[in-house]
């Protein structure tokens, strides 16, 4: 996952320049199925992490095959980021502390969560040599360099993905800035064009597939293409274009979604058996279309017309409820899963009961996710949201 960010976007860009943003979107507005689509995306981890069960019987297999494919949320996460932060960095270029603000805002939203984390997994793992990983949001750094996953501690090696947000928050303000308006849609897809040519030749030349997975140059598709996204949207030539496409597919109807996501869980199992995000066909070819689906899926959200059945389930208050505390959730339901593992009843046990394992697994999912999302209510009002209203002394200024 992914740290949260303001559900909406788009604005103007640098004076004189040329973005023509359409006069009903802007980066103060809240779209709520954005964090709905959030909610989706950290079900999806969740449901990834929490699996216990190994199947017996044809109908548990259905319910494994999306299991599997969990780990698509992270890049569902990394399409929003991108499509928000570079709306922000648009908007707000040429404005009066542009690289401060920006910062500022991140670091509030950020950090606090993140080091009390980290202090209490290493009161709870012994994290040794490899602590300053954690401390410096680079675990993702170390993984790719051992190769492995098991360099981290037990059920925090998710904690990746928030290293590669951090490096992208990092870099992307300063390409913002230095592209012309005109030329940044075009960096956004040469960046994706080029981490997915980067992964190949790694690949050819035997890099880890691990390595290849978390670092970032290798993980950009879905953060460059959600920039990409970003700049179409604030072009009126761009997305009078693109906006009925993106309007179409936000009128499916509800059946309909059901057989394109069983279609997409089909193309994954295909890509590789098991939906092994580290294999060579679900690296060469998997990531770019996850992220492309992934963007296509943002870009449907926020074109969906109210009353269709992408607005209502995304804008349900389920959803956005667990979109609003996602970035809580990301960090403490994998280490939580590992202690709820360790006690009793013995969950793996408790799902082979009489044969069939699928009431075990849902009780186990019912258990974890309700204590990840007591702590992370938690969190939210007695830690995060007393550092997110100190984003008052850091306003967003829209460039004129």
């Amino acid at each position: 996952m992914t740290a949260t960010v303001s559900a909406s976007e788009p604005g103007v860009a640098k004076a004189g320049e040329t973005y023509d943003p359409p006069s009903t979107f802007s980066s103060r507005e809240y779209i709520p199925a954005l964090d709905g689509l959030r909610g989706i995306a950290i079900l999806a981890v969740m449901l990834h992490h929490f699996r216990v069960m190994v199947p017996k019987y044809v109908l548990e297999y259905p319910f494994v095959a999306l299991e599997s494919c969990g780990w698509i949320g992270v890049d569902l996460f990394f399409a929003l980021s991108g499509f928000l932060i570079t709306g922000i960095l648009i908007d707000t270029r040429g404005a009066p502390g542009y690289a401060r603000t920006f910062y500022a805002r991140r670091a509030l939203r950020i950090v606090p969560l993140y080091l009390v984390a980290v202090f209490v997994l290493s009161l709870v793992f012994d994290l040794g040599d490899v602590k300053w990983w954690y401390w410096t949001h680079s675990t993702n750094l170390l993984i790719a360099h051992a190769g492995r996953w098991n360099v981290t501690a037990i059920n925090t090696t998710h904690l990746w993905s928030l290293a590669v947000e951090e490096q992208f928050y990092l870099v992307w303000p300063l390409l913002v800035a230095l592209c012309p308006p005109r030329r940044l849609g075009l960096l956004c897809v040469a960046v994706a064009a080029g981490g997915a040519v980067f992964r190949v030749v790694l690949l050819a030349h035997g890099t880890s597939p691990v390595a290849i997975y978390t670092l970032m140059p290798t993980h950009m598709d879905g953060l460059a293409l959600g920039g990409a996204l970003a700049v179409a949207r604030r072009r009126t030539g761009a997305w009078s274009a693109l906006s009925p496409w993106a309007r179409s597919l936000g009128k499916i109807r509800a059946p309909l979604w059901g057989i394109l996501v069983a279609l997409a869980v089909l193309v994954m199992l295909a890509l590789n058996p098991g939906a092994d995000k580290e294999g060579a066909a679900m690296q060469a070819i998997g990531y770019p279309l996850v992220a492309v689906a992934a963007v296509t899926l943002v870009a449907a959200t926020i074109e969906a017309p109210p009353g269709s059945a992408l607005d209502r389930w995304l804008s349900s208050a389920m959803l956005r409820t667990l979109g609003k505390y996602s970035y809580c959730l990301y960090i403490v339901h994998y280490p939580l899963a590992y202690f709820l593992l360790r006690a009793r009843p013995d969950f793996r046990e408790l799902a082979s009961v009489g044969g069939p394992q699928m009431p075990g697994q849902l009780l186990f999912f019912a258990i974890a996710g309700a204590a990840s999302f007591a702590i992370a209510w938690v969190s939210y009002r007695v830690l995060e949201s007393p550092f997110l209203r100190l984003k008052r002394h850091f306003p967003m200024r829209i460039a004129k």
